[in-house]
């Protein structure tokens, strides 16, 4: 009898609206949270809770598929509570985008997700071009300077700043769950004598004014040896103050050795995610 009550369907004490009152985009992501978790909308078994402990996974994966409707559907359709409510979720419990996208890189994660049929594994895209890029030359001429590179795009600047008092260096990275490739978006904010950075984390002036060299180069893959003999040719030739290397997708470790190599100092890392992502950020001595 008790393994019986464990099976029964109770209502929930709130009233959902019947299922075929909802948006269709509602109704469909309803429809596959049913196939996941064996429940049917608007009731579920009154155990739901201690269930999804034994299944932790699923629990995460909804979570994921949650977030994702969310956004990618319109506002008025993402804001709507029913799918909260019919699972007892809290918002808190949805995770935003960055987190939904390293979620997506753990194999236990796509595992589940592919053998639930909720997901297809591609193979890489491969790309036989690893010809070095040709430099090109920015110059940094205003208080503020924004310069935006998709990952998959194999590139090396040289940026320049005459007469620089103060210097600070954001960078921002986009993704999206509609391209497996990251966006960089770069940020130069330059002080100059009759115009000193007012943000509260600009670095303190030079004594005098100097001229400012950041190499940056999007490497899409940094363990390549012709990338790297490349970067030392560079360095040799235009010594710059600032190395800035994006999409290396390799860790720390790799960063300290190269650092070590072109003997600068200072290393800033930020580790990809799966096989995308990594930035290395390095300072001459």
């Amino acid at each position: 009898m008790a393994d019986q009550n464990n099976d029964q369907v109770i209502n929930l004490d709130i009233q959902l609206p019947e299922k075929e009152e909802l948006p269709q985009q509602i109704r469909r992501l309803i429809a596959t949270l049913e196939d996941l978790l064996g429940i049917q909308y608007p009731s579920m078994p009154p155990r739901f809770a201690v269930q999804s402990r034994r299944r932790p996974l699923l629990t995460e994966v909804s979570s994921i598929l949650i977030a994702y409707h969310i956004h990618i559907s319109p506002r008025a359709i993402a804001e709507d509570r029913t799918i909260y409510q019919w699972l007892r979720f809290q918002p808190e419990n949805i995770p935003n985008l960055s987190i939904v996208l390293k979620k997506l890189q753990q194999p236990h994660i796509k595992s589940c997700m592919c053998i639930n049929g909720l997901a297809t594994m591609c193979l890489p895209n491969i790309g036989l071009s690893t010809t070095n890029p040709p430099l090109r030359i920015a110059v940094l001429t205003n208080t503020v300077n924004n310069y935006i590179t998709e990952g998959d795009e194999k590139q090396v600047v040289l940026y320049e700043g005459k007469n620089i008092l103060q210097g600070q260096l954001t960078i921002f990275t986009y993704t999206t769950l509609y391209t497996p490739f990251t966006s960089y978006h770069l940020r130069f904010s330059l002080g100059r004598e009759d115009s000193l950075l007012q943000l509260p984390t600009a670095a303190d002036a030079f004594n005098e004014p100097t001229d400012l060299k950041a190499l940056y180069y999007n490497a899409r893959g940094a363990a390549l040896h012709s990338f790297r003999a490349h970067l030392r040719e560079l360095i040799q030739e235009h010594k710059p103050m600032i190395l800035i290397i994006t999409e290396t997708r390799l860790g720390a470790g790799e960063a300290y050795q190269v650092s070590n190599a072109i003997q600068y100092e200072e290393v800033i890392t930020v580790n990809p995610t799966g096989y995308c992502g990594g930035i290395w950020i390095d300072r001459e001595p």
